[in-house]
């Protein structure tokens, strides 16, 4: 959490503020620093960026102000903030596409039931999903099972503590 702290020592920007609304200029500010922080989450990519963008909000009231991320698409803004294993909330278990995947932004779940067959590896301890074939052969597999991936490096994109200050000091002189 951050704090900051405003000292005016101009008599009168002080007389200028006197009758200002505190809610009001909590709200501006408050959407100034949300839309920093959307700013850098729609650099993450075309796909995940507005996603991320979106799942940013603020929370004002007449004391204070929070930007946080809320909202179906949180977890994921998290994750590329902070980076870790995926793997699923409900326990199931993960498709991952292979190397032999034509199509590897569909998920496994799109091709419908009886679309693949599952073996299993003694060997690593994992599970395939092969697509069946007309003939009764198998091909390469398409996905493999598992119940967490390898640790995602992690892709700081939240504003830090100079960026939010350097924008309020922003927000200040243009409003005064």
């Amino acid at each position: 959490m951050l704090n900051i702290k405003i000292k005016v020592d101009d008599s009168e920007t002080l007389k200028d503020l006197k009758g200002l609304s505190v809610g009001a200029y909590m709200a501006a500010w408050s959407e100034a620093i949300m839309r920093l922080a959307r700013e850098k989450a729609r650099k993450l990519g075309s796909n995940v960026g507005p996603r991320a963008a979106d799942a940013i909000t603020a929370k004002t009231d007449q004391q204070s102000a929070a930007i946080l991320l809320d909202g179906p698409d949180s977890a994921m803004a998290e994750h590329i903030h902070t980076g870790g294993p995926i793997q699923s909330r409900s326990g199931k278990m993960l498709a991952i596409p292979t190397r032999w995947n034509p199509n590897k932004d569909d998920f496994a779940s799109t091709y419908g039931e009886d679309f693949f067959q599952v073996i299993r590896s003694r060997k690593r301890n994992r599970a395939y999903l092969f697509k069946k074939e007309q003939n009764g052969k198998l091909g390469r597999p398409m996905f493999f099972l598992t119940k967490r991936t390898k640790p995602q490096k992690p892709r700081p994109w939240w504003p830090d503590d100079p960026e939010i200050e350097t924008a309020t000091v922003k927000f200040f002189e243009e409003e005064f």
